[in-house]
This record gives C-alpha cells, sequence and structure tokens, in this order.
C-alpha cells in the first residue's frame, strides 16, 4: 500500500495488537495498514462526517479482505465504549480540537494505554492537556508534509512532571537534532522575532515572552 510517511510513523507508534480507535479517519488509509498487517487487532474509524466515512469503506471494500473494523459517524469518542478500545490515534488536526475531544472523553480513557497524536499546530497545548489527563511522553517525531511541520507524540500510560521548555519544544527538544525538529525551532524563532519587532510596547509580557524564548532557541539551535 502506498502509505505515507507520516501516516507509517504514527502506525510505528502503535503497541502490536492494539484495539485502535481512530479519531477523525479520514480515507481509512492507516487503518487499513495497520489492520492489513497485523499493528491492530480492531478498529473503530470515527469521523463527525459521513463523506470520509463513506470513501473509508470503500477503501476496505476494493481490498477483498475482511478486517475486524467498525465504522462510526460520531462527534469525537461520544458514541464509543471505553471498554472497545485501549489505543487512540488523533492525527492530522488542529491542537486545540485534538485537546477538546479527548477532555472531553476523560472518563473513557480508563483502559487506554497509548495516545498518539499528530497536531498541525498548538503543539505545546496537546502535551500540557494530555499529560495532565495521566499520560507521559513516550516518543516524539517532527515531520515535514505538504511545506508544513508537524509533530507525531506517542503518549503512554503514566505520569510526569514536564517543565515549561519541555511543554513548548518537546520532552527531547535538548537532545533531539533531527532535521525537521531543527526546522521547526528556525521557525518558531522567527515567530519570536517577529512579535518583538511588532509590538510597540517591549515592556509587554507577551514582548518579554518572546524575547526570553529567541535568545533561549538561539542558544539551543548554535548547540546542535
Amino acid at each position: 500500500m502506498n502509505l505515507s510517511i507520516r501516516l507509517k510513523l504514527i502506525a510505528s507508534c502503535l503497541p502490536y495488537s492494539s484495539r485502535v480507535v481512530d479519531v477523525g479517519c479520514d480515507h481509512g488509509l492507516l487503518d487499513l495498514y495497520i489492520l492489513e498487517n497485523r499493528i491492530a487487532s480492531k478498529v473503530i474509524a470515527l469521523d463527525n462526517k459521513e463523506g470520509p466515512l463513506n470513501q473509508a469503506r470503500l477503501n476496505f471494500d476494493k481490498d477483498k479482505n475482511t478486517y475486524p473494523i467498525e465504522f462510526v459517524l460520531s462527534e469525537g469518542l461520544e458514541k464509543v465504549d471505553a471498554n472497545e478500545f485501549d489505543a487512540i490515534v488523533i492525527a492530522g488536526m488542529g491542537g486545540n480540537n485534538i485537546a477538546n475531544i479527548l477532555l472531553e472523553a476523560k472518563n473513557k480513557l480508563n483502559n487506554t494505554t497509548a495516545i498518539i497524536v499528530n497536531p498541525t499546530n498548538n503543539f505545546p497545548y496537546v502535551r500540557k492537556v494530555i499529560n495532565k489527563l495521566g499520560f507521559k511522553i513516550h516518543s516524539e517525531d517532527y515531520i515535514m508534509e505538504s511545506n508544513k511541520t508537524s509533530v507525531i507524540i506517542k503518549f503512554v500510560r503514566g505520569t510526569e512532571k514536564l517543565d515549561a521548555r519541555q511543554i513548548k519544544y518537546g520532552k527531547f527538544y535538548d537532545v533531539d537534532k533531527s532535521y525537521f525538529f531543527v526546522e521547526y525551532l528556525k521557525s518558531e524563532l522567527k515567530l519570536c522575532d517577529k512579535l518583538v519587532r511588532k509590538i510597540p510596547d517591549k515592556t509587554s509580557k507577551k514582548v518579554i515572552t518572546a524575547a526570553e524564548d529567541k535568545i533561549y532557541l538561539q542558544t539551543l539551535l548554535d548547540k546542535i
């Protein structure tokens, strides 16, 4: 199957033989891949629109094989029981949407051992929220697709205290030297610089924070 590198990375984060709920399944190609390769023992493909669900059904019909998959029209995890899954995938959504879906479903996470997210923005908020829900960061992979940088974060059950820098730049910010992570840091540096230049009041908290982050990011990049 011709699956994107991003989706293959997400698949590689899943525990073997997990029961997966894919929130916002889109075309369902990730779900087909993880069932074909026996990464998942069962998949619940969720979407809040009939169009993507129908496309996912068509892709499974083309395959001609029978797989343990269920297609569910649902807002977030609303229509799914907590006992039906132990791993969650939410990929290709904004950070606020991902965080809100999990916050609304916090009472359904008791059996969940892994959460794999791929936010397109607001990475810090996603880390902060999922960490507070009782999960710790296992791995982070930065990737670029269609000229946009995103991150794939695998959370596993457990507690850990993340400091402000880890929430902002990732748990492994001080050791990660991968190309896409460096590119992400450069883009964050540009944003900080733009903010400092744009706001006239140099004593505002926003400008002071941006200026401090700018110095820190430059120091971090100089070490790489």
